[in-house]
């Protein structure tokens, strides 16, 4: 019987480890994968202009879900300021940071105290968000110009990041866009 007993928490740890691992995955992976359409939204972004997963034109789009307090993505903005945005905003190429459940007044003051220059929106009730996930972030989509997404990424790693600006430079060359 103290066996039993011994077994009993044990077991019990099993479960909740095992029922947590599957919310984990769940909660991590992407409800649109690379190779699907990318779902439409639009979205204003702070600076007064707009970006559409629609009507875009014939650009490559990048779209990335982010919140101020993400210590991967403050460890992923700087990066995306520098070596995609600087890089290539006036090329054939689209993109816009969408802040997740922070209001307008905290992401404009960190994007004050960064420096960042790309576009930013707010998805303050995740309306945008829950089209592409349930959690995890950051997220990253790059949309090619027919509206299929090219590539797509929970998380951060250098891997990941370098795999990101490969895909954004291949695009772009295939369309004749500015891709050093």
């Amino acid at each position: 019987m103290n066996t039993a007993l011994r077994a009993c928490p044990i077991l019990a740890l099993v479960v909740l480890v095992a029922v947590a691992e599957t919310r984990a995955q769940k909660d991590t992976v992407a409800y649109p994968r690379e190779g699907d359409r990318v779902p439409a939204f639009t979205v204003r972004t702070l600076d007064g202009g707009s970006v559409s997963s629609v009507d875009r034109g014939k650009n490559i789009l990048l779209v990335n879900f982010w919140a101020t307090w993400c210590p991967p993505c403050r460890e992923e903005i700087p990066l995306i300021e520098k070596e995609i945005w600087q890089k290539h905003r006036n090329a054939r190429f689209t993109m816009v940071a969408i802040s997740r459940e922070e209001k307008e007044e905290v992401v404009r003051g960190f994007q004050r105290k960064t420096g960042f220059t790309f576009p930013v929106a707010c998805d303050t009730t995740r309306e945008i968000f829950r089209k592409f996930a349930g959690s995890g972030i950051p997220r990253s989509y790059v949309i090619d110009e027919k509206g299929k997404i090219v590539f797509a990424s929970v998380g951060y790693t250098p891997e990941e990041f370098a795999r990101m600006k490969n895909v954004i430079t291949r695009e772009l060359a295939r369309l004749g866009g500015r891709a050093p």
